[in-house]
């Protein structure tokens, strides 16, 4: 192989690196739910590159198993190829190998807007704090929920990190307003959190 061959590897680990934070390294499997966010190609170990929701990365080679009994099979430019119980699957950049847990919920459109409208003085209260990851918003934290919240009312709980409201990820920067327009005229939508370290989805199909 000539040195341009030899080459591709590296650079396709330093983009990775340079696009999250240059923090990937080697290190033993863990509990938590793992997002691909690259792969190493070529030499005697193929890799994956992960991190968990709280922004520590690792190495997985092929061959070796993550959590959940996950075990990585192959590797290509944009995927990865893992096996776990029920069988073999693609997983494409930034999406989890661990889908983590789902629940679904019937609630009046009228209670989701208002947990929507309240989100400012959530904030202001100390209530959501804005969440962050290697220094980068990364969404809201829920620091505690008050009697009657509406937020407690769909669910949501203290110590859950809302990740993303209908698709779209959430930052202090985020106004409750936008979320409350995103809300308007929708008959479902889905929140994705942190839970215990963990992803969690909520699905919400809204009546009027």
């Amino acid at each position: 192989m000539g040195p341009r061959g030899r080459g591709a590897p590296v650079m396709i680990l330093a983009a990775v690196l340079a696009a999250w934070g240059g923090r990937a390294a080697a290190a033993p499997p863990g509990d938590g739910a793992w997002v691909l966010r690259g792969t190493v190609l070529g030499g005697a170990r193929p890799a994956a590159v992960l991190e968990a929701l709280d922004g520590r990365q690792r190495r997985l080679h092929v061959g070796e198993t993550a959590a959940a009994g996950v075990r990585l099979v192959a590797v290509a430019p944009d995927h990865a190829v893992i096996e776990a119980r029920e069988g073999r699957r693609t997983v494409r950049f930034g999406e989890r190998l661990d889908a983590g847990s789902t629940e679904t919920r019937v609630v009046p459109m009228r209670l989701a807007l208002r947990a929507a409208a309240a989100v400012p003085d959530l904030l202001a209260s100390g209530a959501l704090l804005p969440h962050q990851r290697d220094g980068r918003p990364a969404g809201f934290y829920v620091n505690r929920l008050p009697s009657g919240s509406p937020l407690a009312a769909l669910g949501l709980r203290p110590g859950d990190v809302i990740v993303m409201v209908g698709g779209t990820p959430v930052s202090a920067a985020t106004d409750g307003w936008a979320l409350y327009r995103e809300l308007c005229g929708r008959g479902r939508i889905e929140v994705e959190l942190a839970r215990a370290g963990r992803p969690h989805r909520i699905g919400y199909r809204l009546v009027r």
